[in-house]
């Protein structure tokens, strides 16, 4: 197991699946669980096997559950040098983490994303050729990325809780800050998205894309 890499995984009614990620993904760095206020037994399941998790409150959704997360880590542990994040419902393959690891140590990279080979929604598509012909980055909604410390501890305070992280890229590129991408190959996901339905989800892209846009052209 790395010691100085934390995994965290926002979790939102994964009941069938966040065990077989948490037991995967514990070989490769202290896992830590957030549970964004599951209602499908998720909870209680973590809590029987004694697994150490962080509780919401109330469901705050994928942004503001990660980024409470990486508060937490910023705070809690301080000899860490990454942060990775995973998504629990088993489409982002684990194997890929020491690759991940390896390539975001030997080219000194500030950020490493994993690029998935296909996408489930039009509007990611349409984001990917954006990010590709902008800022040369191919898939800024992954839900795999690797993050330095100090990368992550310098925006972010200034996230938006309704971006999917993309600003947190934006942030690093204006700065000249060095991100990458690897290549991997999902799994296929064998029933529907926590984060909403198709219709929210698509909206939420495309306003993401529109503000993206007019940042490019203001700057």
């Amino acid at each position: 197991m790395e010691k100085n890499q934390i995994i965290i995984i926002p979790c939102y009614n994964e009941v069938k699946t966040i065990l077989k990620i948490y037991n995967k993904a514990k070989k490769f760095g202290k896992v830590i669980v957030i549970d964004d206020f599951s209602i499908d037994g998720t909870r209680e399941l973590l809590e029987k096997k004694n697994i150490f998790f962080l509780k919401n409150k109330k469901n705050y959704g994928y942004e503001k559950t990660l980024i409470n997360g990486f508060k937490h880590v910023l705070k809690k542990f301080k000899n860490i040098k990454y942060i990775l994040t995973l998504d629990a419902d088993n489409e982002l393959p684990i194997k890929y983490i020491p690759k991940i690891l390896k390539k975001i140590k030997k080219e000194d990279t500030n950020m490493v994303i994993a690029k998935r080979n296909k996408f489930n929604r039009i509007s990611e598509r349409l984001i990917s050729l954006l990010f590709l012909l902008f800022f040369r980055i191919k898939d800024p909604l992954s839900g795999m990325k690797i993050y330095k410390k100090s990368f992550l501890k310098k925006y972010v305070k200034s996230l938006s809780k309704n971006l999917f992280l993309v600003d947190l890229i934006l942030f690093g590129i204006k700065d000249g800050k060095k991100i990458t991408e690897l290549k991997i190959h999902v799994n296929k996901r064998k029933d529907n998205s926590r984060l909403g339905s198709l219709f929210k989800v698509n909206l939420k892209i495309l306003n993401i894309l529109f503000k993206v846009l007019v940042r490019k052209i203001i700057n």
